[in-house]
């Protein structure tokens, strides 16, 4: 016991005598650089004592950061202050923004891409002729068809029986070159009071979509791109330019190919002699923009079968597998999507086969892919 409180004095002793030899390091280590330094170069060395630290007063201000006060550090040491929580940072290794700045940076992305669309809305609905004739263009197709049908069915009717007098189907121009007297009129009719005002409304807005739109999803892109990583970045781009394009590609298919013929073919069941078809507006708007966007929805279906078939979830082989599963399937979704006659229900059904043929195709060079980038990482893993 006798020891141990020896031995315990000791250590106070040494304990108490620690500051004193401290402070007398921190006063001979500067005199001896001062004298090992010449006169007027180098910065003076101030002792690092605690006991010739300066007054409250004199002390630099402290820094507020996200973890309290902390001490001013030499710039870009990259030290963290103790005590002190490591900032937040995103994808990128940039500053995490709270959620008012998300929401903050999602209003303005919304803003300029509606910003965008209004702009082509009052361009569309400013040029009203111009509009109407980008929307009466198939139903002017279609028309002058059957027109063309009506004129050659009343020929044949009076080579059959030439008795009948020519006039009772034909007016004789001053060129000399007979015209129908009654054709099928290319404008439609407007039953409703606003049926023409609304319609030229829905014609403003669908034009301000397929021209605006890619301005929309653009912004909307950027606001979500923020938030991923630069490999998922290019996951994603790699796919929006195709699936942009199939989407306009099958509009137009709709608009120039199948909005006219099917007119034509739905018109043609009847003798044109006897029923003359006559088109309402509203009808005929809903007609069009029902098969343009569905089918520029149908020809999105190569990049969702390309995309299942990368992450894994769906194998090209089985795909092929429900190839004829996916056949009557496409026949029922045209009779859906169309007027219930054969034709029209081929026209939509026959590029969604097609569709899901190319699906397929690019689902086997997807997994090609995949499988030569797993060798070659596991030749490496092997090499090394």
């Amino acid at each position: 016991m006798v020891r141990s409180s020896d031995s315990a004095n000791r250590a106070g002793g040494s304990l108490h005598r620690r500051p004193a030899r401290e402070s007398n390091r921190a006063a001979v280590i500067p005199a001896v650089i001062s004298s090992v330094t010449p006169p007027g170069e180098g910065p003076p060395v101030k002792p690092t004592s605690a006991h010739n630290e300066p007054p409250a007063a004199e002390r630099p201000a402290r820094a507020v950061g996200p973890g309290g006060p902390t001490t001013p550090g030499r710039a870009g040491d990259g030290r963290v202050p103790s005590g002190a929580a490591p900032p937040s940072t995103d994808a990128d290794g940039g500053p995490r923004m709270s959620l008012a700045e998300h929401l903050d940076e999602l209003r303005r992305r919304l803003v300029r891409g509606i910003l965008g669309m209004a702009l082509a809305f009052a361009v569309a609905y400013g040029f009203q002729d111009r509009t109407f004739e980008i929307v009466l263009r198939p139903l002017h197709q279609a028309v002058g068809w059957l027109n063309a049908d009506m004129f050659a069915a009343y020929e044949k009717r009076i080579a059959e029986d030439p008795a009948l007098d020519p006039e009772l189907y034909f007016l004789e121009g001053k060129d000399g070159r007979r015209r129908l007297r009654e054709p099928i009129d290319t404008r439609p009719q407007a039953t409703g009071p606003g049926e023409a005002f609304l319609g030229n409304l829905k014609a403003a807005f669908y034009l301000s979509l397929f021209v605006g739109g890619p301005v929309l999803l653009w912004q909307l892109w950027l606001f979500v791109a923020a938030g991923l990583y630069p490999a998922e970045r290019r996951a994603v781009l790699s796919y929006i330019p195709t699936s942009m394009g199939l989407f306009v590609v099958g509009t137009l298919f709709g608009y120039f190919v199948m909005v006219p013929y099917a007119i034509y073919f739905l018109n043609t069941s009847v003798d044109l002699t006897q029923v003359r078809p006559d088109f309402r507006y509203a009808q005929y708007f809903g007609f069009l923009s029902s098969l343009c966007v569905g089918l520029g929805a149908i020809f999105q279906l190569p990049v969702l079968m390309t995309a299942l078939a990368r992450v894994g979830l769906v194998t090209a082989a089985t795909f092929a597998k429900w190839r004829g599963h996916f056949i009557v399937g496409a026949f029922v979704i045209g009779a859906i999507l169309t007027p219930p006659d054969p034709f029209t229900q081929t026209m939509m059904a026959a590029p969604m086969v097609l569709l899901y043929e190319l699906g397929i195709l690019c689902g086997r060079l997807v997994e090609r892919r995949a499988a030569r980038q797993a060798a070659a990482v596991a030749r490496g893993a092997h090499g090394s």
